[in-house]
């Protein structure tokens, strides 16, 4: 199996143009589940969700929060027939309440939901003829919906296109955050395709968006080009490349190195050129032999006390600031610096 190097890039400078304000919501506690890590959490700990921003669906423009994803390509969001999203959220969206709605037919897909829905994930037809799709994630969350053609608003901008109503979701998927997940990803990726496409076509815009992470949980989403009043200086840029199969869906890039005190900890030839920029998850994943280089580099670090057998460290921020910065090279040559407060994940113990 390739190892799988997953990297959120944090851009320094603010990109605007018909802008789409993102942001982090609060830290979510999340008691004795296995989301982030193979190991059972023992005690409470505290989750960073991920980036989201606000989308209108249907004639009635019912506003939802979706997780901002890269990594995947599909628009799903809760639906009226989903009980566990309906446990957790008041905002479910119910195809009989919009004038516009309309299923998405098997027979008008090209063969592209023609999947068994009793098996494995990806698109499926239904009993009913109408296009559905079952999802599921690296951290082990998933969902299951039918597919449906219905008016998209997103900053202001409106088209009509394809997306997923929840009828399932796994427990580790639903939270009170957000209400469902927008993939942005290339259209062969998923189907019904991204609805950012239909969006950026219909509205006469280029064929290109643009996010800005900042570290205190704000951000911006742009769709089209940026406006260069907006940042100082040069944009660097990477190269993305097709999958095996010599398509594009992920947003594939190739890392030369990444290097930590002025020592290289991980080469080309370690991540097999599959490393995927992914703005859905908050952790970077990095091969095992990587992080043995990593952690033998490290030495002795700040810890003040450890907790859960050694598997929490507590630190002040000072201590933080002492972890060494990496250094990220890619393919054409441009750099990234990754701190140690991006890397390192925060958790706290019960009553702590």
């Amino acid at each position: 199996m390739r190892s799988v190097f997953i990297l959120i890039v944090l851009l320094q400078a603010v990109i605007a143009g018909v802008v789409i304000p993102a942001r982090k919501p609060a830290p979510e506690i999340v008691y004795n589940q296995k989301r982030q890590t193979q190991n059972p959490s023992e005690q409470v700990k505290e989750r960073l969700p991920s980036w989201v921003a606000e989308v209108n669906l249907g004639s009635n423009q019912t506003p939802f929060t979706v997780v901002i994803d890269t990594g995947s390509g599909i628009l799903g969001v809760y639906g009226s027939d989903c009980s566990d999203c309906a446990q957790v959220s008041n905002t479910l969206y119910d195809p009989t309440q919009s004038t516009t709605a309309q299923p998405l037919s098997c027979s008008t897909a090209n063969g592209q939901c023609n999947g068994d829905d009793t098996q494995g994930g990806g698109p499926f037809c239904s009993t009913s003829s109408q296009c559905g799709m079952q999802a599921a994630y690296g951290d082990g969350s998933s969902w299951r919906g039918l597919d449906v053609s219905d008016s998209v608003e997103i900053a202001g901008l409106t088209s009509t296109a394809g997306f997923s109503y929840f009828t399932q979701a796994s427990d580790s998927f639903v939270n009170d955050y957000a209400q469902g997940i927008m993939g942005l990803s290339y259209p062969a990726l998923s189907y019904p395709p991204p609805v950012i496409a239909s969006i950026l076509k219909d509205n006469g815009l280029t064929d290109e968006f643009w996010l800005l992470f900042n570290r205190d949980g704000t951000g911006e989403m742009t769709l089209g080009a940026p406006d260069s009043d907006y940042y100082n200086g040069s944009l660097s840029t990477i190269n993305v490349y097709p999958t095996q199969n010599n398509v594009y869906g992920f947003y594939v890039v190739q890392l030369e190195s990444i290097s930590c005190k002025n020592s290289i900890i991980g080469s080309a030839a370690d991540f097999s050129g599959q490393t995927i920029v992914d703005s859905g998850t908050t952790d970077i994943l990095i091969p095992q032999d990587v992080y043995s280089n990593f952690v033998s580099l490290l030495g002795t670090v700040p810890c003040r006390s450890t907790l859960l057998n050694s598997r929490l460290c507590a630190m002040d921020d000072s201590d933080i600031a002492q972890w060494p910065e990496l250094t990220v090279t890619f393919d054409n040559g441009a750099t990234a610096t990754i701190y140690s407060v991006d890397y390192l994940q925060y958790a706290r113990t019960q009553g702590g």
